[in-house]
């Protein structure tokens, strides 16, 4: 999608050959409730203006090396996510340049060296579900 704002819910997403989204909006966009199974990769944003929030997805068997989730834009949330059988221990998600601000949130990816691509966003928080509360 490119140019307007996206609202993705409870779809189910098997064997993209490439991505199962693409976003490059100029507003923000959500992806909330979806699985993915099989696909090469699950998410990619591009965007220099819009947030984006990724919410209780279930990505499994993603063959995209880099990760599932590819980010490249000024904001983004992702949280309560679950990443299973992934092709390498390299994080689900990669951050693309160094603009990129992140907050993650009670997401699991067991079988991986963490949730993201290290030192590569100019500000990523982690939050505990408990600190959400206050």
């Amino acid at each position: 999608m490119r140019h307007g704002n996206t609202y993705i819910r409870n779809s189910h997403f098997e064997g993209s050959t490439a991505v199962d989204i693409r976003l490059s909006p100029e507003h923000g966009c959500s992806v909330r409730r979806c699985t993915s199974s099989g696909s090469h990769q699950f998410l990619r944003f591009h965007n220099g203006v819009s947030p984006l929030t990724v919410q209780d997805c279930q990505v499994s068997g993603w063959s995209d090396p880099a990760a599932a989730i590819s980010l490249n834009s000024p904001a983004a949330m992702i949280f309560d996510c679950v990443f299973t059988n992934p092709p390498t221990k390299n994080p689900p998600v990669q951050i693309g340049g160094s603009q990129q601000r992140l907050l993650v949130s009670q997401n699991v990816s067991a079988a991986t060296d963490g949730i993201v691509t290290p030192n590569m966003a100019r500000s990523t928080r982690s939050r505990p579900a408990s600190a959400w509360a206050r």
